[in-house]
């Protein structure tokens, strides 16, 4: 059976970091962070600081002339490269459009444009001074959203935002806290910082999988996620470089920390079997919800609900059976814990693909002008072949229908230059069905 987690994208095998499924928002990685750096620089929290290799140094080098602010998500202007960079010059907002810097023509709405983040439909930036939150929509200019208290002077250190559009700041001078508000700039939850010097001013802040990361001008700090908690180490001096402001993708929704949920969800993944698939999920911390609910989808965003199972104690581990899917069809399958008060915390999806297709490996690698592979399908299936460069940006893309059995498929890449890529197939709902680095290389 082919099945993957939702999470697979190419730096995962690619050894930057884990991703998001491909599709809407697929290209953007979930699990890495982006610095203001010049040339941009791109650090794996998962991983050592190892200046020169984590971070990676990017060939996109930012304006010449000076920036405030950095962020990276979906593209608010333009429908690619999406996700892209964003930065602003002189109070207004600019992105990269895969080989310059292009203005939006819209102002920030205040002249203190230090702090960004982006995600769908939505941009922020924050004012470390005042507290004051700036929306922007990708049309018109920013404007005043909401004052988060607690800032006079000094941290925080950049602002985050997760795919619902709820936003998130940092406090790290005492008392020191992470806090959610929702796009109406409602509080939603705060959490607990540990193991974090208290700083008065700093310089960048990210969210990314399960890790914060926290840079002061004088080290990088990288917290994990447990549960109401953020514990941090110090994971070195500096990025190699820059670092005045941190970017990270869109977070999912309510991920961060909230001490108002009733669990921690530590993993979950869904297997196939002959007759049934499996969902494993396990627990770090768990407030006694009153049950788990099982959902499921077939599009990856309308779910529905299976069953129930009830809670556990405080770290469990469980196990439920679904019965077969239809041959050739993707399920796509989440865990929620629900509350006695009906608060809701969603793991992220796993899926199962039923068609048991088999991808045979890229060659010649590195490749000149063709790369070949092959395909064995039980069935005939529509597939799309994606060619993606280190950072995300789809660089080609073929849709061919294959019959059922062996198939021999030949791609022409003489017009793509040199350098490291990742050929990315996805079935006709979008699933990802394989994912393989190759080499483009000259004769």
């Amino acid at each position: 059976m082919s099945f993957k987690r939702c999470r697979v994208f190419l730096l995962l095998v690619l050894g930057l970091g884990r991703g998001a499924v491909f599709g809407q928002m697929a290209a953007c990685p979930n699990g890495l962070v982006y610095v203001h750096a010049n040339p941009i620089r791109i650090f794996n929290p998962a991983q050592a600081l190892v200046p020169g290799t984590n971070p990676v140094v990017t060939s996109i080098a930012l304006p010449t002339v000076a920036t405030s602010g950095f962020a990276y998500g979906p593209n608010l202007n333009a429908v690619s490269p999406s996700p892209t960079f964003y930065t602003t010059i002189t109070g207004t907002y600019y992105y990269w459009n895969g080989s310059t810097w292009v203005s939006t023509g819209h102002t920030t709405g205040n002249s203190a444009a230090i702090n960004m983040a982006v995600g769908p439909g939505c941009m922020y930036n924050f004012i470390g001074s005042t507290g004051q939150v700036y929306q922007y929509n990708g049309t018109g200019n920013g404007s005043l959203l909401t004052t988060v208290s607690g800032f006079s002077s000094g941290g925080p250190f950049d602002i985050v935002v997760d795919q619902c559009c709820n936003f998130y700041v940092i406090r790290t001078s005492n008392p020191q806290w992470l806090q959610a508000y929702n796009s109406s700039g409602t509080l939603l939850a705060t959490c607990t910082l540990s193991n974090l010097p208290s700083m008065s001013a700093g310089t960048g802040f990210a969210i990314a999988g399960n890790y914060v990361v926290v840079f002061n001008g004088t080290g990088v700090y990288v917290g994990t996620i447990n549960g109401s908690v953020v514990t941090f180490t110090n994971a070195g001096a500096n990025f190699g470089g820059g670092g005045s402001d941190l970017g990270s993708c869109p977070i999912p929704c309510n991920s961060a920390c909230f001490t108002t949920l009733p669990v921690a969800f530590k993993n979950f993944y869904c297997t196939p079997s002959e007759k049934m698939n499996r969902l494993t999920w396990e627990t770090m911390e768990e407030k006694k919800p009153a049950y788990y609910s099982i959902e499921h989808s077939g599009d990856g965003q309308n779910f529905t609900e299976l069953a129930r199972v009830a809670s556990g104690s405080i770290t469990s581990k469980y196990e439920f059976d679904v019965s077969e899917e239809l041959p050739g069809e993707i399920t796509y399958y989440r865990i929620t814990s629900v509350d006695e008060d009906g608060t809701r915390k969603s793991t992220e999806m796993c899926y199962v693909i039923r068609d048991n297709i088999q991808v045979g490996g890229l060659y010649p690698n590195p490749a000149n002008d063709v790369l070949h592979f092959s395909i064995n399908s039980k069935m005939p299936k529509r597939i799309t072949m994606h060619i993606i460069d280190l950072l995300g940006r789809e660089i080609q893309n073929i849709t061919q229908d294959i019959p059922d059995g062996m198939n021999h498929l030949t791609i022409d890449t003489k017009n793509i230059i040199e350098g490291v890529y990742f050929l990315t197939l996805t079935g006709d709902k979008g699933e990802f069905i394989s994912g393989q680095k190759f080499i483009r290389q000259n004769k």
